[in-house]
């Protein structure tokens, strides 16, 4: 989805980037990674997933949000900025007027082009950070990967489906998705 810069940046320098740019930038491990437009079955996908997330949780205190909205990872000292195709936050004190600042209670990314992007290097990313729930949605194939967060043994457990017309959190109480609504229309 991205093109990587090979220079180290700070924090600052990205911040005056995204205030002078209207172009989307994150920044992961001090590199800052432009952002092209998804494609139509991309956002297909996000609106459509966007939406049965938004009934689950319509009544919870959890909030979700869609891309581009930013997402400043912070823990210990560390803060990393990304643009998450889908967001929820179940603690809403991370809230300000421009984006959020924590760590997301699931984070849903819909696989493009650039694949190593959201498997590998974002995989990583948000293990890192804690993220409790990661989902990897495949537009193309019409499958996905849950990946749970193990605070044990600070690891994903990876959730094998051989069936992929529903879609089971696995830390969401009765947070199922009928994935034929999601795919429909691509």
């Amino acid at each position: 989805m991205g093109v990587p810069n090979t220079k180290i940046y700070t924090l600052d320098e990205y911040n005056k980037l995204r205030e002078s740019s209207e172009d989307l930038y994150e920044f992961i491990d001090g590199e800052i990674i432009k952002l092209w437009s998804p494609s139509t079955m991309h956002q297909t996908v996000a609106l459509n997933l966007g939406m049965e997330l938004k009934k689950y949780f319509s009544k919870s205190k959890c909030k979700v949000m869609l891309a581009p909205y930013d997402v400043f990872l912070c823990k210990d000292n560390k803060i990393d900025v990304v643009i998450p195709d889908i967001s929820v936050m179940c603690d809403k004190s991370g809230f300000d007027d421009k984006r959020y600042n924590g760590v997301p209670t699931l984070i849903v990314e819909i696989l493009s082009s650039n694949v190593s992007d959201d498997t590998v290097r974002k995989f990583n990313l948000y293990l890192k950070y804690g993220v409790i729930e990661y989902w990897i949605i495949d537009p193309k194939n019409k499958t996905f990967q849950i990946h749970t967060y193990d605070e044990l043994n600070k690891t994903y457990v990876s959730h094998i489906q051989e069936d992929y017309s529903v879609l089971n959190s696995n830390f969401f109480d009765n947070l199922s998705i009928d994935m034929n609504l999601v795919f429909e229309e691509i």
